[in-house]
């Protein structure tokens, strides 16, 4: 009497950013493509003995997946011990600049940051305790206003976010002070 016993290969996959995927290999081909967090199990049955060798074929965009217990060999049973760990590449943006701290009733006021990503994201820029004198344009950062009555306009912190992460300038004051 002959019988042959197969079993699968799977195991699970963490950290993978909604909408990414990523492709694993076995022994060097194409395996599957995985659209989402959670368990897999790869296509096709494989008999005791056969040597496996998991590896990712395809990263997500802007992410890094690295295997854990990929390797080994099929013993009389199936294997469900395959992790996959996704993170992401993302670095934060930067952004610089000396705000003006001072300015006089009526004359106009003008500061640009200055912003950076090196992932080459779409920057978008935020702003807190904006002066009620003042706009704000949230594609270049620019804060531009001409204030028409004295005080201090404090806690304004003007940020940038690459959709990820984000970063801020230090919480500064605005003095606004009479002309004469």
């Amino acid at each position: 009497v002959c019988t042959t016993t197969s079993y699968t290969i799977g195991g699970s996959v963490s950290g993978l950013g909604s909408g990414q995927s990523l492709v694993l290999n076995n022994n060097g081909s194409t395996a599957m493509t995985v659209a989402a967090n959670g368990s897999f199990t790869l296509p096709g049955s494989f008999g005791s003995g056969f040597a496996y060798n998991i590896s990712v074929g395809a990263q997500p965009s802007g992410q890094t997946c690295s295997i854990s217990n990929g390797a080994g060999s099929v013993a009389t049973t199936n294997v469900s011990n395959v992790s996959v760990a996704c993170v992401n590449n993302n670095v934060a943006p930067t952004i610089s600049g000396t705000p003006a701290t001072s300015v006089t009733v009526g004359s106009p006021y003008t500061f640009s940051p200055t912003a950076t990503d090196s992932n080459g994201d779409t920057l978008a820029f935020s702003i807190a305790n904006k002066p009620s004198w003042a706009n704000f344009d949230s594609t270049t950062g620019q804060l531009t206003g001409t204030p028409t009555a004295t005080g201090d306009f404090s806690n304004i912190v003007i940020s940038v976010s690459d959709g990820i992460a984000t970063t801020s300038l230090p919480a500064f004051t605005i003095t606004v002070t009479s002309n004469t």
